[in-house]
This record gives structure tokens, C-alpha cells and sequence, in this order.
């Protein structure tokens, strides 16, 4: 977590996120928000894997921090789960929902 010199924060994750570190992400969730009033950014470039759990953290996150709470660099495979679980709207400022290659042949544009 790297203050961003506004009041906010920039928290970079990297690698599967799924139900093993789901209490651990809400966890720095929290604090994050907690410690940086202004806003909390999660930068998602490097995250190999995410699942369910891990998209529940982050859509209650969005939630319950509202404008507080983004997304930034929205990696192929989050993507992916934010189209088929057609929840991208909730991230409004994470990319361009643009096709990747790793979508392709999901029949989903």
C-alpha cells in the first residue's frame, strides 16, 4: 500500500486471488480505507487469477466505500470474470472493457 499524496492510497496486487487470501484481501481493504480517508485504488495489472470471493471483496468494497473504492489496470483474467459475471459496470474507471485474447472463443463481446 503506497499513499498517493491526495489522502488516498494505491494497493497493488499480483497473483491468485481466490477463497485461500480472501480474508487477507478484505483485511488490507479495510485498513486501506481506514487509513486513507481520500481514496483507496486497487492496481489489478498483475493479478493472475480471481474468483468469486475474491470478486464479492471487491464488489462489498465498492459498496460500502462508494466512490472511495476503484480499480485500476484491470488484468485480462479480471476482466474476464467481471464480463461473465457481468459486473464490469461496477468498476467504472478499472479499463476499456475491450476484447483480450484470453476471452476469445467465450462467445462474449
Amino acid at each position: 500500500m503506497e499513499p498517493d499524496g491526495t489522502g488516498g492510497a494505491l494497493v497493488v496486487l499480483a497473483g491468485e486471488i481466490d477463497q485461500d487470501c480472501a480474508s487477507e484481501l478484505r483485511d488490507v481493504l479495510a485498513s486501506a480505507l481506514r487509513a486513507h480517508p481520500g481514496r483507496v485504488v486497487l492496481d489489478l495489472a498483475g493479478v493472475t487469477f480471481c474468483d468469486c470471493a475474491c470478486l464479492n471483496i471487491l464488489l462489498q468494497a465498492r459498496q460500502e466505500a462508494g466512490m472511495r473504492f476503484g480499480v485500476r489496470n484491470i488484468s485480462a483474467q479480471v476482466s474476464r470474470l467481471l464480463r461473465l459475471t457481468d459486473t464490469f459496470a461496477s468498476f467504472p474507471n478499472g479499463a476499456d472493457p475491450g476484447s483480450h485474447p484470453a476471452e476469445e472463443g467465450t462467445g462474449r463481446t
